[in-house]
């Protein structure tokens, strides 16, 4: 019985000792994950909602993107296309002279405007020369807003003729005795005639309504010469037509 009681000591005091090594110690986790995530967002959102107190952005919040630059802005370059066949005019109206017709789908360089008139100033396709076409056959698109508006002056309608249609030659040697042979387009219709130039030197005046000239001169060899032809009248000359070859 003694030796009972003491075994029952002995036990009851190693008892003692392992709690009295644990006072102090954490809990174990627990192992409850539901419980930890939530204690982890918990912590999360106080940890975020003392920083926005103090006026600081939460650590590692991304910062906003910064907007895109809007493109930089191209001008392009004002176009006439025409939509309906349409005459190309010597001025911004009917009553002026015709100085040739643009087909549909054609696109021609804008270089002025008669608003007024709703009438567009064009470059003539591979050529220096002008005339003007109704923007009621046609669209203009590109940067035009900066482009001149070009009033007529009173007038104009009753002025010269229209220039020469498109000039056309044929020549036979030899060099000493070249022929050349000149037709052209008769686009006017209030012309007295038509003057020829021979290297800027007038060689011809022709009556009213004439489309071909022929020529024969002395041209050296290799050589380049040049004719030129023109409507006139009582007012003035048109615009000139001008060819250029070499003699071989």
């Amino acid at each position: 019985m003694k030796s009972k009681t003491m075994r029952l000591a002995t036990f009851g005091f190693l008892a003692f000792v392992i709690t009295a090594c644990n006072i102090g110690v954490n809990a174990p986790p627990t192992s409850n994950l539901n419980d930890a995530a939530a204690t982890i967002v918990a912590q999360t959102l106080q940890a975020a909602t003392e920083s926005v107190v103090k006026g600081q952005t939460p650590a590692n919040t991304p910062a906003p993107f910064a907007s895109p630059a809007a493109p930089a802005s191209t001008s392009t370059a004002p176009v006439l296309t025409i939509n309906n066949p349409t005459n190309c005019r010597s001025g911004p109206g009917t009553s002026f002279q015709l100085i040739t017709a643009f087909n549909p789908g054609t696109k021609l360089t804008i270089l002025g405007r008669d608003t007024a008139d709703n009438y567009w100033l064009v470059q003539l396709p591979q050529s220096q020369d002008t005339c003007w076409a109704s923007g009621e056959y046609a669209t203009a698109s590109g940067n035009f807003a900066s482009l001149p508006d070009i009033t007529p002056t009173a007038g104009a309608a009753s002025g010269v003729p229209a220039r020469p249609g498109s000039l056309f030659y044929q020549w036979v040697g030899p060099c000493s005795s070249l022929t050349t042979t000149l037709n052209w387009a008769d686009n006017a219709n209030n012309e007295t005639g038509y003057h020829v130039y021979r290297d800027n030197t007038l060689i011809a005046d022709l009556p009213a309504n004439a489309t071909t000239y022929q020529d024969v001169t002395n041209v050296p060899v290799g050589a380049t010469v040049t004719f030129s032809v023109e409507a006139y009248n009582a007012v003035g000359a048109s615009g000139q037509r001008s060819i250029s070859f070499a003699c071989q």
